[in-house]
């Protein structure tokens, strides 16, 4: 893991879609979640609006669809960008030094413990702060959540990427994990929410 200098960690995170063929993304963040081990003649990429093109000024939000946040510390901290995008017209940005939160997506898909999975995304850093006070590094985890049921209550089930970010400034980064779900049999048929976790840390 890359660690930025104490005076240059103020800086905005965003997510942005994949441009390759199966992409999962999100604003300034580019992400998709595919199923590696499978018959099927072309992988699916199981993220809806992974390119953040259907989401717009302070969305997305607690109550947006299918991104939605959560413990987004003040309205407007996680926020459609449309200067920055790694490819389409939008990214996702975490606005702020201090954000501590998630973006988040239910997927339609149950989990099978007998998958690999894939989960990638693009992301960059930028407007750096000269504030010495500003010593939290800009990076992402990136978690596996499940529930029984599509509207239950999800729990953390594996970190497929931990402490994540780009090793320069002002330049899209790809991130990407292959994860074994062989360990997770215990909930099989759960449905899947990934979480990209934003810490003030």
């Amino acid at each position: 893991m890359n660690h930025a200098p104490a005076a240059s960690v103020r800086r905005r995170c965003f997510l942005e879609k994949e441009t390759a063929l199966f992409r999962l993304s999100l604003p300034v963040f580019a992400v998709w979640f595919v199923a590696l081990n499978t018959s099927a003649a072309v992988l699916t990429n199981f993220f809806a609006d992974s390119g953040f093109e259907a989401i717009s000024g302070n969305e997305p939000d607690a109550a947006t669809s299918p991104w939605f946040t959560a413990g987004e510390g003040q309205p407007g901290s996680f926020v459609t960008d449309t200067v920055d995008a790694h490819s389409g017209n939008r990214s996702v940005k975490f606005g702020y030094y201090f954000d501590n939160g998630s973006v988040n997506q239910t997927l339609d898909l149950q989990l099978d413990s007998s998958r690999t999975y894939e989960v990638s995304f693009w992301m960059m850093i930028r407007d750096e702060s000269g504030n010495i006070n500003h010593t939290n590094a800009p990076a992402i985890n990136v978690g596996v959540y499940t529930a029984p049921t599509p509207g239950g209550s999800y729990s953390w089930r594996e970190t497929v990427l931990d402490a994540v970010q780009p090793s320069a400034t002002n330049e899209w980064q790809q991130f990407t994990a292959v994860f074994d779900a062989s360990a997770l049999s215990a909930f099989d048929e759960e449905t899947i929410q990934i979480r990209f976790n934003r810490f003030d840390d």
